[in-house]
């Protein structure tokens, strides 16, 4: 990926990690009385980037009477229960229009797809946005996923599709577990029952309103919305409103009118996370060994990092041993104090791996892999 992918990329999670902070809590704030709830989805720019799969556009048939009454819900994660799915899809948009500090017309757009195996924990995350960073209103679009233990980041480069993989033994690094709907909107409070057996998007819910005061994003000055809720299983099938107010988001102090909807979808249905042709040649090597002492182990495209708490003699003593066995012919090796250089070919690959010593002992290990060379 380039500089200015990365830099778009930056804008994408600056923006997030703003929202997640205003919105994050589990207690609503309290707010003035609540506007009119709009539960169609934002209508959505149009769009160059391939699209995931979308099921048709939820509708609802009634199944039983509405029940006014004072029957309450709270909810502590939106997304919560969905580990007792076997799969699904969750799809969140959010559309802002409004004035920046300025006065002037400022409009942002935000588009969340998430499709997930449980069991596996593969998943694919598509991030798109336009308008986020004030200064480029040009729409852009990323990809996460994890598939097979590995990590890919894949997205548009001047047109043209690129793809890098990247794995880590920190679960915290892989990006597909930042960014989470629930992050943004934090927990739902008061939900005062509207209406039983609402059939939507396949399941059987129950629908709730949100009063003013329940609104979990914390960042408007007027806002409500509705939910549903699976009658089996407990978990969000939807989430939509709106707000009116300020809007922290940014960074700034815009003035406007935000939409959002969350959908889960195609529950129990994904069956297999497919990687695009770009990613399949960024597998990573099946033929470059690590140490069974490795560890803190990271790979990003053709680079590996790990630690060890051998030495660095004996580290380099394991790949002048098992490279050999995986085809790989043996280059130039050097040392320098107790560091260890060796290098590797192979067809048109070659590998340079560099043996550094830790303070406080062990290693730290960097192996390059460069091709059509």
């Amino acid at each position: 990926m380039s500089t200015q992918s990365l830099t778009r990329l930056s804008i994408v999670c600056a923006a997030l990690l703003a929202l997640t902070a205003c919105g994050g809590s589990e207690a609503a704030q309290e707010s003035p009385a609540a506007t009119v709830v709009s539960t169609a989805a934002p209508a959505r720019p149009e769009s160059t980037a391939t699209q995931l799969p979308v099921q048709p556009a939820a509708t609802s048939t009634q199944s039983a009477a509405a029940v006014p009454g004072e029957d309450r819900a709270k909810i502590p994660d939106i997304q919560a229960n969905l580990d007792n799915l076997d799969s699904y899809r969750a799809r969140y948009t959010f559309e802002f229009e409004g004035k920046d500090k300025d006065g002037k017309d400022r409009k942002a757009y935000m588009d969340f797809l998430q499709e997930a195996i449980v069991k596996t924990k593969e998943q694919r995350v598509r991030i798109t946005t336009t308008g986020l960073d004030d200064k480029d209103t040009t729409e852009s679009s990323i990809d996460f996923l994890t598939v097979g233990g590995v990590n890919y980041l894949y997205g548009l480069e001047d047109g043209v599709a690129k793809c890098a993989s990247f794995s880590s033994d920190d679960p915290t690094s892989n990006p597909t577990t930042v960014f989470r709907p629930s992050d943004l909107f934090g927990g739902l409070e008061g939900l005062r029952l509207v209406e039983r057996g609402v059939v939507l998007n396949g399941v059987k819910t129950d629908r709730y309103a949100l009063d003013q005061t329940a609104v979990g994003l914390g960042i408007f000055e007027k806002a409500s919305g509705e939910v549903w809720i699976a009658q089996e299983g407990g978990f969000v099938v939807r989430y939509a409103g709106t707000g009116t107010g300020k809007v922290t988001m940014f960074g700034g102090d815009e003035q406007g009118t935000a939409k959002w909807d969350y959908q889960l979808q195609a529950i129990n249905n994904v069956d297999k996370i497919e990687l695009p042709q770009e990613c399949l040649a960024e597998k990573p090597a099946d033929d470059i060994p690590v140490p069974a002492s490795a560890k803190e182990k990271a790979q990003f495209g053709g680079l590996i990092t790990f630690k060890s708490t051998e030495t660095a003699a004996q580290v380099a003593e394991f790949y002048q041993t098992e490279m050999p066995k995986l085809g790989w012919k043996a280059g130039e090796a050097g040392s320098l104090g107790e560091m260890r250089t060796l290098t590797f070919t192979k067809a048109d690959r070659s590998l340079n791996i560099i043996i550094s010593p830790e303070e406080g002992g062990g290693v730290s290990v960097m192996i390059t892999e460069k091709k059509g060379e």
